[in-house]
């Protein structure tokens, strides 16, 4: 039994897998991961004030005619016009004060998504660095925070562009075959589906180096 065990865990792939876990505990993997985690979360307030004033900003400047439409339904799924009128004109008026929130929550927003990416980045090269120190180095505290900031801007584009190729590959790709008159080509559907799921991962991969390249 020990010789079959011994022969199993010699095999490439059980022996790098292995050597990927004992790495990732030698290195703090899950303190790191731990850490990840709490910034992510903390993160998480600052985001939710930006959105909501960016959704007062649509709906009370950009866009009032949807404010409109928002307590209407409001009304109509109540069933009661007092209680309505009443919660509509409280979302008018908590959505009006957007202005303020809207700075705060930018800058905290940023700072907090510099601090996140900051972590995450060093959590990220930590397990690759050949030396634990290389990875942990900081450098001078505002450019490591104007470097973080701008990895957190390009990986928020990057994620972007990562869910519109996901959710609109297949509608895209019936509109591309359609335009080339490509309907009646035998499996031209799998091979756009297989072309969306590749578009992906490459997006996905661009997403994880770009922690190691900036």
């Amino acid at each position: 039994m020990k010789e079959l065990i011994d022969k199993v865990m010699g095999w490439p792939v059980v022996a790098h897998a292995l050597s990927a876990n004992d790495r990732y505990n030698k290195r703090l993997g899950p303190q790191f991961a731990a850490a990840v985690t709490y910034f992510t979360v903390l993160s998480m307030v600052p985001i939710l004030m930006f959105a909501f004033a960016v959704l007062g900003l649509t709906l009370t400047v950009l866009r009032p005619d949807l404010m409109d439409q928002v307590t209407t339904m409001i009304v109509d799924q109540l069933g009661d016009e007092g209680m309505g009128k009443t919660i509509g004109d409280f979302i008018k008026e908590t959505l009006s004060g957007w202005r303020g929130v809207f700075g705060v929550g930018l800058l905290t927003a940023a700072y907090s998504g510099s601090n996140w990416v900051g972590n995450l980045k060093r959590a990220v090269r930590v397990m690759w660095a050949d030396k634990f120190s290389d990875a942990t180095a900081k450098k001078n505290f505002f450019l490591e925070l104007i470097t973080n900031l701008a990895i957190f801007l390009g990986l928020l584009l990057a994620v972007f562009i990562g869910v519109v190729v996901a959710q609109g590959g297949h509608g895209l790709s019936e509109t591309i075959i359609g335009w080339l008159g490509w309907e009646d080509v035998p499996g031209i559907g799998l091979f756009w589906r297989l072309i969306t799921i590749a578009l992906t991962f490459v997006v996905s991969w661009l997403l994880m180096a770009f922690l190691f390249v900036v």
